[in-house]
């Protein structure tokens, strides 16, 4: 199953998203050709908007899949040029799902593509794709022009696994 929500962040947290990535230059990383923050890492008033903005989602993606936990979440921000090959998510075993939030859409290129179901995912603000990374095949497609900036979150069932209950207000 693939849930895709055009609506699901309103823009002007997806605004403020973006903003709280820039303020945290000092927690950004590199994983190949992107910039990432790991939002456990967040502190402040910036870690109360992040965690309302992902128990926004956590709580969607429940009611379509059932019961999911947190268990990894991040911003990233795609550059031109960046994109993400074919993969399968297969970075911890717990993993259930997977979804990505789109936090901007002035950008060209780096739309995100299911191989099974021939599904690209046209970037709108707000908008959230969420599905089985560990069955589904999926690429983001090249960066052209401008940034993207994504909100990137891996579930579980196994709430020993989950940052939720770390991910404190």
């Amino acid at each position: 199953m693939i849930l895709i929500d055009s609506d699901l962040v309103h823009p002007l947290v997806c605004n403020e998203l973006i903003n709280i990535f820039e303020r945290n230059h000092h927690l950004q990383g590199r994983y190949n050709g992107s910039i990432i923050v790991d939002l456990n890492n967040i502190q402040g008033e910036d870690h109360i908007t992040v965690k309302r903005a992902a128990t926004i989602i956590e709580r969607s993606i429940s009611k379509t899949f059932g019961t999911m936990f947190i268990e990894y979440a991040q911003i990233v921000l795609w550059t031109p040029g960046s994109c993400m090959d074919m993969h399968y998510d297969n970075g911890r075993k717990s993993t259930n799902l997977v979804s990505i939030t789109n936090l901007n859409d002035n950008y060209t290129g780096g739309e995100t593509y299911i191989d099974q179901e021939n599904i690209t995912i046209i970037p709108k603000t707000g908008k959230t794709v969420a599905f089985d990374g560990m069955k589904y095949l999926h690429r983001v497609n090249e960066v052209i022009s401008n940034y993207r900036y994504t909100l990137i979150m891996w579930y579980t069932r196994d709430i020993s696994q989950a940052i939720t209950t770390d991910f404190n207000l």
